[in-house]
């Protein structure tokens, strides 16, 4: 290796360019993919645009009547809107469902959260209650005790 090192000289130029090409390459490769997905969608918006623009001019040279053609272009935009409409009152219903549904489960962690509070606070206040009772008959021991009369 030292040999060819020695009778080349240029041998590590040469693997200096090897290693800027295959940057450069690399650097390519991954250009591309971002130009590739950018025109992925400037294509199929095209490629919609050109289908639209061919049917208006298929229907324009049609061999038929100008009054064919308008009540054919009427029949397809009403077409249209009616299947616009049939969207739109699926997607309606759809999101009132959605939305009933919802408030029933709100509704129902709303009345569980009220009953568990409900709950907590008659607990509450049993305890207190029992506190009371059972300091107050400490209290009244104490007042009857020989030690309370002896105090005053």
């Amino acid at each position: 290796m030292a040999f060819w090192h020695s009778v080349l000289p240029w041998h590590g130029f040469i693997d200096s360019l090897k290693l800027t090409t295959k940057q450069k390459a690399m650097r390519s490769y991954h250009e591309d993919d971002e130009t590739n997905e950018s025109e992925g969608a400037g294509f199929a918006t095209g490629l919609l645009l050109g289908a639209v623009i061919g049917a208006i001019a298929a229907i324009l040279y049609a061999p038929k009547s100008g009054q064919e053609i308008r009540q054919e272009l009427k029949d397809l935009a009403d077409q249209k809107t009616d299947d616009l409409k049939n969207q739109w009152a699926k997607t309606k219903d759809m999101a009132t469902g959605l939305v009933d549904n919802v408030k029933e489960k709100v509704d129902t962690a709303a009345n569980r959260a009220s009953n568990s509070v409900d709950t907590y606070a008659d607990k509450a206040i049993d305890t207190v209650i029992s506190v009371a009772d059972k300091a107050k008959g400490t209290v009244d021991k104490f007042k009857t005790s020989d030690g309370y009369s002896e105090g005053l």
